[in-house]
């Protein structure tokens, strides 16, 4: 009689079927969890690695199930076939003895595996949690992006619209400019042509007036002979009454109540020369104190062969005893025999006509006693018709200057005002420049 397998073995041995297939089933779900989370990659791995090695365990345990079947019922079949022959081999088999040991070690062994799938099924939802908390973020920086990204594009078109009425503004101001442009340089056109227009009719007045001057100025030139070289009576204005050689003073008998001043200067003649024209000068004297009656001078210059003497007489075409002489002073002079002639000696000859207690008048009128004529100005060349306004102003400067000193000559020839030129001036008046002086 066959020995039956105890009622105990044959419940774990249902156990442990049961376990396999839940086992397979467990790990199949857990590997379906975890295919779409790509935050878990590296658990994933790690428990598709475990799985394996469950596999392989289950493998063994499902190698060693057949093995046990087999030596139970001695053949190979299915689970339910395979427990209805361990059914009877059970009741067959001593309850202390036979596969007991084995089916106690296999039990053991699918606790364990129990265990495993349920700490592997926690570690399956924490991960789910947290790929769900990813998914959430994802999606609250997706609603954030698309913000930002309506913002920005809200911008954009504003941005546009603003860009695209400033540059309406900008083509109407452009042709508005246009317009002006155009405007402007009709104006200045016409303006030009009309401006070269009075230039040439100005230049052609100028140049009848230049001829004009010309003419004029060899009228003058002419009378100007007749005029500076007509000599003019030499007039005893004082005496000198005592001389100094030593200290080479001289004292002459005009004082402060005669009008003599420190400073003025006057040329010395014999006493014979008194009323009479184109006698020579014999020196020149420089008052340099003054009494009431009576002046000391310094003798400035004389002549070797003539030198200056008591009873001696002193004149100066500057000097007057009872009003001031007046002149008039035109033209560039050349004190110093430099060569050329400038504004700064004309200030020279009317600083010594002050000195000498005259007066310098602006204008040639009735009241004018002498003119002192230096060298003419020269005549300016017509500037070019396209010359600059700058230029024209400048010729029309120097013309006026030139055509004035014409004028003034002729003027005085014709009122019969006596006219000096530089060297009469320094000899009627006994100024000495200092370069001459020395």
């Amino acid at each position: 009689m066959a020995r039956q397998v105890p009622r105990r073995n044959k419940l774990q041995l249902i156990l442990l079927i049961v376990f396999c297939i839940l086992f397979v089933i467990a790990t199949a779900l857990a590997i379906l969890g975890l295919v779409n989370y790509d935050k878990a990659t590296q658990a994933y791995d790690d428990l598709v690695e475990r799985k394996n090695q469950l596999d392989k365990e289950n493998a063994d345990l499902r190698d060693q199930s057949n093995t046990l079947i087999f030596k139970i019922t001695g053949k190979t079949g299915t689970i339910d076939k395979a427990l209805k022959d361990t059914e009877i081999a059970f009741e067959a088999t001593d309850e202390q003895g036979g596969l007991v040991p084995e089916l106690l070690l296999l039990a053991g062994r699918y606790k364990s595996n129990v265990e495993l799938v349920n700490k592997l099924n926690l570690q399956i939802a924490d991960l789910q949690n947290q790929l769900d908390l990813q998914k959430k973020a994802q999606a609250e920086l997706a609603t954030e992006k698309q913000k930002d990204t309506q913002a920005f594009q809200d911008k954009e078109a504003q941005l546009n619209t603003n860009l695209l009425d400033e540059q309406k503004k900008v083509d109407k101001v452009f042709d508005e400019a246009k317009v002006n442009v155009s405007k402007t340089r009709k104006e200045l056109t016409s303006t030009i042509n009309a401006q070269t227009k009075q230039i040439e009719r100005l230049t052609e007045d100028n140049q009848i007036k230049a001829d004009e001057i010309a003419k004029i100025k060899d009228q003058l030139e002419r009378l100007k002979k007749t005029s500076m070289d007509s000599g003019l009576a030499i007039q005893s204005d004082g005496q000198i009454v005592k001389i100094v050689r030593d200290a080479n003073v001289c004292y002459i008998n005009k004082g402060s109540e005669d009008r003599v001043q420190r400073g003025m200067t006057f040329s010395v003649y014999p006493p014979s020369a008194a009323g009479q024209s184109g006698v020579k000068e014999k020196g020149s004297l420089r008052v340099t104190s003054t009494n009431n009656t009576f002046s000391e001078c310094t003798i400035v210059n004389e002549e070797a062969d003539t030198p200056i003497s008591e009873n001696d007489i002193i004149s100066s075409v500057a000097y007057h005893n009872t009003r001031p002489q007046i002149f008039v002073v035109a033209g560039d002079f050349d004190l110093h025999n430099t060569g050329r002639a400038t504004e700064a000696d004309a200030t020279e000859v009317k600083n010594a006509i002050r000195r000498s207690g005259g007066q310098v008048a602006p204008e040639l009128t009735i009241q004018t006693d002498y003119v002192v004529l230096g060298v003419p100005p020269n005549k300016p060349t017509p500037p070019a018709e396209d010359a600059l306004p700058a230029n024209q102003a400048t010729y029309q400067q120097q013309l006026k200057r030139y055509t004035e000193y014409l004028a003034l000559q002729e003027k005085a020839q014709t009122m019969g005002i006596p006219v000096l030129n530089t060297n009469r001036f320094i000899e009627m008046t006994g100024y000495k420049p200092d370069r001459i002086a020395e």
